[in-house]
């Protein structure tokens, strides 16, 4: 479950996963968000996915962005498949590895299919 993620990573304040039609597949966490600004921040990440995609595609493949976030939080988005992509927030920390963070939870989510 989730919550495996959650407990490996105590930084992680919220993840979500998207499919192609911006379905909210899976979430867990909490953003102190009105719903209606939880779903544009849902909506970017996947834009910003399908973007970098169509990108890398004559670059090389893309792998994951991140972005600050009220300068206490990082947002990370990636890819998981063609049709999925996940959002996860960490909170800020000195010497947070966010490469290592989301290779764990894509491995997790990858493992699930």
């Amino acid at each position: 479950t989730l919550a495996r993620i959650f407990n490996a990573h105590g930084e992680v304040s919220y993840i979500a996963v998207m499919n192609d039609k911006l379905g909210v597949v899976a979430q867990k966490g909490f953003l102190d968000f009105h719903p209606s600004k939880l779903e544009k921040l849902h909506v970017q990440a996947a834009l910003l996915v399908k973007m970098c995609s169509v990108w890398a595609e004559s670059f090389g493949n893309f792998d994951y962005a991140c972005a600050s976030f009220m300068a206490t939080y990082e947002v990370m988005v990636a890819p998981l498949s063609e049709k999925l992509q996940m959002l996860v927030v960490v909170q800020h920390k000195p010497g947070i590895n966010l490469k290592a963070i989301k290779d764990d939870i894509a491995a997790f989510f990858r493992s699930m299919k």
